[in-house]
């Protein structure tokens, strides 16, 4: 379990943490146009952090904000051409680092790795070990 958590540490520190404008352009590039609270729903991130967030990369020139034809309140979120390019140069470097970080691997091993994290989420966020960890939160609190 330490080279878990060895993994964890470096992952999170050396690759951006959770969230922060780097993967915000990068979703945003992925997905197009989008609400804001879809946006927030993908990242997992508190409402007030992503405003935030918005705010300097809109103040940057980076994205645009865009009325809903439906919604007269709403605004759906898309990057100017600059904040495109921006992303496709974040999303580029992010992409050759995960290379090098996986380069000690052939593809069999990747594709394994791949399936069993893909297995571990599955289970880490199966209602058992949710409600497990929530119990304990609140038995230690």
């Amino acid at each position: 379990m330490f080279g878990l958590r060895v993994c964890g540490h470096f992952l999170h520190f050396h690759m951006g943490g959770k969230a922060g404008r780097k993967r915000v352009l990068a979703v945003l590039l992925r997905e197009g146009e989008i609400s804001q609270r879809t946006l927030q729903d993908l990242l997992d991130i508190r409402s007030g952090s992503l405003s935030e967030i918005l705010t300097k990369i809109e103040a940057d020139g980076l994205l645009e904000k865009v009325k809903c034809g439906s919604d007269r309140r709403g605004y759906m979120l898309r990057l100017t051409e600059s904040g495109k390019t921006l992303a496709k140069q974040v999303t580029a470097f992010h992409e050759a680092r995960v290379d090098k970080l996986l380069s000690c691997l052939d593809d069999d091993e990747q594709l394994q790795l791949l399936a069993t994290l893909d297995k571990l989420t599955l289970h880490w966020t199966s209602d058992e070990v949710v409600s497990m960890f929530e119990k304990q939160n609140k038995a230690e609190n």
